[in-house]
């Protein structure tokens, strides 16, 4: 008899942490639907934010542009501006600033599109004009739109 109430003792127990078990499971799966949650609302999220760059890229074309320009440098592909980079020296780095320098943008703007600091994009503005030999914004958005770059 007393060997049947020590097995029954541990059962117990056995039955206890079987108890807990589940308990932390239904806690684990509970975290999980919210995490699943979390990740469907952030989805969604990027759709429309995918969504509204589409659009912004129907509406400002040079910003379609850009950025196809931008793609295409990352892959190493030739857009067909290299020659005419290297006969007035801009690197590609100093070409794309001055087609958003031609687009309009702020020298913020540029600095938080290429995700470069201000003080670089104030430097980079300076060689630019430096090698087309103009002395503001203006003149070198002439530049590059009599050149096709903007």
């Amino acid at each position: 008899m007393q060997a049947m109430s020590i097995g029954t003792s541990e059962d117990c127990r056995h039955l206890e942490q079987l108890h807990d078990a589940e308990r932390q499971l239904i806690d684990a799966l509970a975290a999980a639907r919210e995490c699943i949650a979390r990740c469907e609302q952030a989805l969604h999220t990027l759709a429309e934010i995918r969504l509204r760059i589409a659009a912004e890229q129907q509406a400002n074309p040079l910003t379609a542009q850009h950025l196809a320009h931008v793609t295409l440098a990352q892959n190493g592909h030739d857009n067909g501006c290299r020659a005419s980079q290297r006969a007035a020296g801009l690197t590609a780095r100093e070409v794309e600033v001055l087609q958003l320098i031609a687009a309009g943008h702020s020298n913020r703007q540029i600095a938080e599109s290429l995700f470069l600091s201000p003080r670089t994009i104030e430097r980079h503005i300076a060689n630019i004009y430096l090698k087309i030999d103009v002395h503001s914004k203006a003149e070198a958005t002439s530049y590059a739109r009599q050149r096709g770059r903007a």
